[in-house]
């Protein structure tokens, strides 16, 4: 198994487009404490810096994110997790990798806070695409090709999310379904540790604060 994260710097100083460098090394240090010997590879354009730690840098020419995140994706052969860079792996994943399928997907069972800035997106959209187990290349092909329909403005934020939807329930590929509350949870606040959880994930801009808390840690 491989794992694999997109990240593009914006060239600017604001906090948006910096902190997901700070993440993104958590996350690697993440990776390597639960997984000493998995190799890390940063998906991006042609000019952003590679994030320190990474055993390797994948180019593709700029465009819009979503679109440049899926591309990736779709370039991936072989057993791949994909993941934000706002995520902490606390355990050994890869007994995933033991069953069949074309792609793991995360449920929304133990992510969804009552109350939560998105609930109705998330009820919308029950998969989230921010932690996935890939292994067949050919779901991002049609992912990519299904981003053609949507909306600019997404294709840059979200539209991957929702053009992955659209594929899971078109019932063509063989995806396998994993409790988000164990592979893709959110921490309700900065008391709540998610011990029990695999992979936590920061989502949302105020969870980003949380995942600083805990750099030392990792």
């Amino acid at each position: 198994m491989k794992v694999g994260f997109f990240n593009v710097f914006k060239g600017t100083v604001a906090f948006q487009h910096t902190i997901h460098m700070v993440l993104a090394d958590m996350m690697i240090r993440s990776v390597r404490k639960s997984m000493p010997r998995v190799p890390i590879i940063q998906f991006t354009d042609m000019v952003s810096p590679a994030i320190v730690g990474v055993d390797d840098i994948e180019r593709r020419p700029s465009k819009p994110s979503a679109v440049l995140c899926v591309e990736h994706y779709a370039a991936c052969e072989g057993d791949w997790l994909v993941v934000d860079t706002d995520v902490l792996i606390q355990k050994d994943v890869r007994h995933i990798f033991d069953s069949k399928f074309d792609v793991a997907v995360c449920d929304r069972e133990g992510t969804m806070v009552p109350g939560e800035p998105g609930s109705d997106i998330m009820e919308e959209m029950k998969y989230n695409i921010g932690v996935v187990f890939s292994r067949n290349p050919g779901f991002w092909l049609e992912v990519l090709a299904e981003m053609n329909s949507i909306r600019p403005d997404q294709q840059e934020w979200m539209g991957n999310q929702v053009a992955a939807c659209r594929v899971i329930y078109s019932n063509r590929y063989n995806i396998k379904t994993i409790p988000g509350g164990v592979y893709n949870r959110p921490p309700l606040n900065l008391k709540d540790r998610c011990e029990d959880a695999c992979i936590i994930h920061f989502k949302g801009p105020k969870r980003k604060t949380m995942m600083l808390e805990r750099f030392a840690e990792v």
